[in-house]
């Protein structure tokens, strides 16, 4: 996070590793069971009318407070073993309203359908979901995916071929999008 634009900015290359490094972290740095994985990030917006709102998918939970919003990532599916998707939200009123509720391994693709969706670049889409007169939304980016490239599939080898880049903190371009510090949560 930065407070009047003061602090780093992580490179690129550290902010889309991240979530692959820590990721053996749940199984003590052994590899997770092979099946491929999806690295995400949900970046939380500010939902008027309401004083908080929570995003579950496959037993990890954003709760977002409409404060200062930061990148999250998440791994589907799930380290945790549930699966399914949920969102509710707490209005000023304090009523609880579910805004999406779909158990089971589809839970996530069911999410992402059931929202109005708005892409803003090649990477990032604002999804949005709406029950009465609440409404909460989001910023998704697909990070990585064990199925895209080589270098994800080494992180399914647990710590095992483990290599950082050379530059960790450093100035990311324009198009590179949030790089910092915050991010890496």
């Amino acid at each position: 996070r930065t407070w009047a634009d003061i602090g780093i900015t992580l490179a690129p290359q550290v902010v889309s590793g991240f979530p692959g490094w820590v990721a053996p972290l749940a199984a003590n740095g052994v590899a997770a069971g092979g099946a491929p994985q999806t690295v995400f990030q949900l970046l939380p917006l500010t939902a008027p009318g309401v004083t908080e709102y929570t995003i579950e998918i496959d037993g990890q939970q954003l709760r977002y407070r409409n404060t200062p919003p930061a990148w999250v990532n998440m791994v589907h599916p799930g380290p945790q073993g549930s699966s399914g998707a949920k969102i509710s939200a707490v209005t000023y009123d304090g009523r609880t309203v579910d805004l999406f509720n779909e158990p089971g391994q589809f839970g996530l693709q069911k999410m992402i359908e059931a929202a109005a969706k708005k892409r803003l670049d090649a990477s990032t889409h604002e999804l949005r979901w709406s029950a009465g007169n609440v409404s909460v939304a989001v910023n998704l980016k697909r990070v990585s995916s064990t199925e895209a490239t080589a270098g994800d599939a080494q992180a399914s080898q647990g710590f095992r071929g483990l290599r950082l880049p050379d530059t960790i903190v450093g100035r990311a371009s324009a198009s590179a999008g949030p790089a910092l510090a915050g991010a890496a949560q």
